[in-house]
């Protein structure tokens, strides 16, 4: 008998990697309810579907699989009590968050005035993200800080400074830690009051890890005060609820859509599919051929690189082209990035909508990211040919940042 297997209509390209493992039925995310899993072998996820003993007891399902890098909605302690199988995809996504934050900083330099190069920025976790973020600041001319507590326990001090230091000394702080609620690596109101008046005056936060992780109202505090000169935020303590004084504060805003690229969806539910394929054929190590992921995986470019339509007027062959945002632009390395993937036009459209209507905002937060648009990762633009395009430094950063420079 094939797997019943239920999937949150947000999974990415869901019939293309998940439908070939089992008898596969989308559901928006409010229908998947613990009646419509009854019968339901597999459960694959994104965010919007909490997933604990109120959806999943008295129900068939043994594997639960989310194709995001973060678990949070998802009770991990449950599922183990309960016996059943678990899986997430870590890093999947990580390669969009860091091309976010790129892109923010470049667009903040932009509208303040305030040019990254020459700063110190700050980056709290040094995991998929973190270290992203970590390799190509340098190229925008950031002097880059890392603090993982964690893994300079494990691997030893060098390479990381402690806690204190980092915040002393950042001009820029970034956050990429997931949210703990308790132990020596609590990270759950992490940037209080007292860390955030010991930021270096002007400095800049940003926060793409999760809401809980900052002291909203301290930083809001700050913010209207003059203590940070910017504050930029994709992730909220009470979402799909937005908190009103954040949006009011914040520089940039946006509804956790900092990791929400085609690429990165894609290998979300890749990764699921293929940790799915394991579970159902018994085994640890490559999936079975007989559940049909091989074909699957063969295809993953396809809808990358083909069958994703790439932004109107930007296509040479299978890849969006890039055009300056303006002639002055030509050697602009702002110019570039920002053509290619631009948050501060997102955070514009999602504070407009949520300012527009009445309420929490939470439909707003919802169906800006049901219709968010196709957005691509630098690596499916391909930098215009020859030496008249651009200077060779500029070329050779943009490839260093991921472009196509072939």
């Amino acid at each position: 008998m094939n797997a019943r297997i239920v999937a949150d209509e947000t999974v990415a390209a869901a019939q293309c990697f998940v439908g070939p493992l089992g008898d596969l039925v989308v559901l928006p995310p409010d229908r998947i309810t613990p009646d419509a899993l009854r019968r339901a072998d597999a459960l694959v996820v994104r965010s919007a579907v909490r997933v604990g003993r109120t959806l999943l007891e008295g129900t068939a399902v043994r594997f639960v699989g989310t194709a995001t890098s973060g678990a949070n909605h998802v009770d991990t302690a449950y599922l183990e009590d309960a016996g059943i199988a678990f899986a997430a995809a870590p890093g999947c996504n990580a390669a969009a968050v860091a091309e976010y934050i790129i892109a923010a900083l470049l667009g903040w330099g932009r509208r303040s005035g305030r040019a990254p190069a020459g700063r110190t920025l700050g980056v709290i976790g040094a995991g998929h993200v973190g270290r992203r973020v970590a390799a190509l600041a340098p190229l925008l001319g950031l002097d880059v800080l890392v603090c993982d507590p964690p893994r300079a326990r494990t691997e030893g001090p060098a390479g990381f400074v402690p806690f204190d230091r980092i915040v002393g000394r950042s001009d820029i702080l970034t956050l990429h830690v997931p949210l703990i609620e308790g132990g020596p690596d609590r990270t759950r109101g992490m940037m209080d009051a007292d860390v955030i008046d010991a930021l270096p005056a002007g400095a800049l936060l940003i926060n793409t890890a999760r809401g809980g992780v900052v002291d909203t109202g301290a930083a809001v505090r700050a913010r209207r005060g003059g203590r940070l000169s910017g504050l930029l935020v994709d992730v909220w303590s009470g979402e799909p609820a937005v908190d009103r004084d954040v949006l009011a504060a914040a520089d940039l805003m946006t509804p956790h859509t900092a990791g929400y690229s085609v690429e990165g969806r894609l290998r979300g539910t890749h990764a699921i599919a293929l940790a799915l394929a394991r579970f159902l054929g018994g085994k640890t190590d490559d999936p079975p051929s007989d559940h049909g992921l091989a074909p699957v995986a063969r295809t993953i470019e396809a809808p990358v690189a083909r069958t994703i339509e790439a932004p109107a007027g930007r296509t040479i062959g299978n890849a969006p082209a890039l055009r300056p945002v303006s002639p002055s632009g030509h050697n602009d390395l702002a110019a570039w990035v920002l053509a290619a993937f631009d948050p501060w036009v997102d955070s514009d459209a999602f504070a407009r909508q949520v300012r527009a209507a009445s309420g929490d905002g939470a439909e707003e937060f919802r169906r800006f990211r049901r219709t968010y648009r196709e957005r691509r990762e630098f690596s499916a633009f391909r930098l215009p040919d020859g030496p008249k395009a651009m200077t060779g430094d500029l070329r050779d950063g943009l490839r260093r940042m991921g472009f196509d420079a072939a």
